[in-house]
């Protein structure tokens, strides 16, 4: 109920000028499979330069796959790949700008 299966391939949006926090999801529930990486120039940790990261889906995953990351610098966060799968979000990519310092 409240669900809809879902093919997912691709979404971008650009990171504010004075950095941004992105979260993103792919549809992993009801069995679904695929993969999708997600990228940008951010950073999971205080200094360090995000590389790629993925989100995997199989059929034994029950909640949907997600990551997040952040950037004190200006970038486009993408995240692209093929994902099939039931979910309830809508919303597959979030990115919060950054206020300037």
């Amino acid at each position: 109920m409240g669900r809809s299966v879902e093919h997912f391939t691709a979404a971008a949006a650009s990171g504010g000028r004075y950095g941004s926090a992105v979260y993103a999801s792919v549809p992993c529930d009801q069995r679904g499979i695929g993969s999708a990486i997600l990228s940008g120039r951010g950073a999971m940790e205080p200094g360090d330069l995000m590389p790629p990261e993925e989100l995997r889906c199989s059929p034994t995953t029950v909640a949907g796959g997600y990551n997040y990351a952040y950037t004190s610098l200006q970038t486009t966060w993408t995240l692209k790949g093929d994902v099939v799968g039931g979910g309830s979000d809508i919303d597959r990519l979030f990115v919060f700008d950054f206020p300037k310092p």
